[in-house]
């Protein structure tokens, strides 16, 4: 398995944050890889079907919210990309003065040959996607 982890402290509250993340949609608002968000349940169970333009979606199961922890994971489902058995977590905490520090990871399997652009990718998406979780709540 491949881990991928980035951690940012953003200038928002935490609780703004956790309720941005666990809400399970509206990603298209601050993940700029993803065009479209649409959603199927609610909580746990849910599935979101987001748009990577061109015609490419991916489709990620909620696998869990903790509202004690402030985790939320989820999993991918069906991809045009080459990754298998994806599980992916957002965790909130505090951070320095009434911010929020959070860590999106994922752990992954896929071809060797392409590891090191999977990693490079989702490392981009995942500092991206903070950077506009910031700039969306603040």
């Amino acid at each position: 398995m491949t881990s991928v982890s980035v951690t940012r402290t953003i200038t928002v509250d935490p609780d703004a944050a956790w309720g941005e993340i666990r809400s399970v949609g509206g990603l298209e608002r601050w993940v700029p890889i993803v065009q479209t968000c649409e959603v199927e349940g609610s909580g746990v169970g849910a599935v979101r079907k987001c748009g990577l333009g061109e015609g490419a979606f991916v489709f990620e199961k909620v696998e869990a919210i903790d509202e004690a922890q402030r985790v939320f994971t989820y999993s991918i489902t069906e991809s045009p990309l080459p990754l298998v058995d994806y599980v992916g977590r957002m965790q909130v905490g505090p951070g320095a003065d009434g911010g929020s520090e959070i860590t999106w990871s994922c752990e992954f399997s896929c071809d060797a040959a392409a590891e090191a652009e999977m990693t490079a990718m989702l490392e981009g998406a995942f500092s991206d996607g903070l950077a506009g979780l910031q700039s969306e709540l603040n």
